[in-house]
């Protein structure tokens, strides 16, 4: 597996889509998760094939039911651009039970913008914050906007500013360092 993987990465990256999604799909067959999910993300923004929403949520529900929180993450993503912010919230919080801080994140938007639950904006903190403690850039970066715009009082104003300089410089240095590291993933 471990070859077929090696081989499938490679045309992914010499840009040969459609061979590596053969490749991918043979391997999501029998039951490598990694390869369940480029699958599904392949069929959901039409990599290598068509965009097929139905296919792409029938792979990452396939590799949701290994408790993976990765999945249950991008699953949870499909849901909210489908604009079906209920199950979006129930994958998100599966994953956020196991520490996944992008889907932590995740459920500080649907409570800010109110998104499957009313808007609660201590509650979209309090998961931005969580997040931010791991180490969340985008959650720093919102936990930043929420002080600077006076929602946790005006003496907070200037941490807040701080905190914004603060993720932008780590922003900057990570994306230069590992743009796929999980601590940008939105």
């Amino acid at each position: 597996m471990q070859e077929q993987a090696e081989i499938a990465n490679t045309l992914f990256e010499r840009e040969r889509f459609d061979e590596a999604f053969e490749e991918y799909r043979k391997m999501a067959e029998t039951g490598s998760i990694e390869a369940q999910l480029r699958v599904a993300w392949m069929y959901q923004v039409g990599c290598g094939v068509k965009v097929n929403l139905t296919d792409a949520r029938r792979w990452y529900l396939m590799a949701a039911e290994s408790n993976s929180p990765e999945a249950q993450f991008y699953l949870g993503r499909l849901y909210r651009q489908e604009k079906k912010h209920q199950e979006a919230m129930n994958c998100f919080r599966k994953s956020a039970a196991q520490d996944y801080m992008p889907s932590i994140y995740q459920l500080g938007v649907m409570y800010e913008f109110s998104e499957g639950v009313g808007q609660d904006r201590e509650e979209a903190y309090k998961y931005y914050e969580q997040a931010a403690k791991m180490g969340h850039l985008r959650a720093q970066r919102d936990m930043g906007l929420m002080m600077l715009k006076g929602h946790r009082g005006v003496k907070k104003i200037p941490q807040g500013i701080l905190t914004l300089v603060g993720m932008f410089y780590e922003a900057i240095r990570l994306a230069l360092k590992d743009p796929d590291s999980d601590r940008l993933l939105w």
